[in-house]
């Protein structure tokens, strides 16, 4: 999610949440919106490492193409409260992420549309992220 205008870039559930697979969609991401300034994440894999002084690979991949990492404090989800807003969102409509692979899919691809385009944001002085990033194209800065 982008922390500015709280548009959800990706919603998607990965099979498998290691540096391959989640590098593999920041490099999407990345060449379909530009490169991020920083990269906000909890302490889970593969955004953290157990070994002490060594920050993860995805961490180091990240660095490297100029994207600075920010990890929030260990036991601190309001430090990351746009993104916690959005899986209660999410948890409120009523997307599945125990659902087989097909359903996943559509439900996160329909609610993406409404978090995006429908849903009124109070940060946003109540308009959807999709008005924004509407806007910021017409004016020819979306990246």
């Amino acid at each position: 999610m982008d922390a500015y205008s709280r548009y959800l870039l990706c919603c998607q559930n990965l099979n498998f949440k290691d540096t391959l697979h989640v590098g593999a969609v920041f490099e999407r991401l990345f060449r379909d919106y530009g490169l991020a300034l920083r990269v906000r994440s909890d302490n889970g894999p593969p955004f953290a490492t157990m070994a002490t002084g060594r920050p993860p690979r995805l961490s180091i991949n990240l660095i490297k193409a100029g994207v600075m990492p920010e990890w929030i404090g260990p036991g601190k989800p309001q430090q990351n409260g746009r993104y916690e807003r959005m899986h209660l969102t999410m948890k409120q409509e009523g997307v599945d992420l125990s659902a087989n692979l097909d359903l996943q899919l559509k439900t996160l691809g329909e609610f993406s549309d409404y978090y995006n385009f429908i849903r009124p944001h109070e940060a946003l002085d109540q308009k959807s992220p999709g008005i924004f990033i509407s806007l910021l194209r017409d004016l020819g800065m979306e990246n």
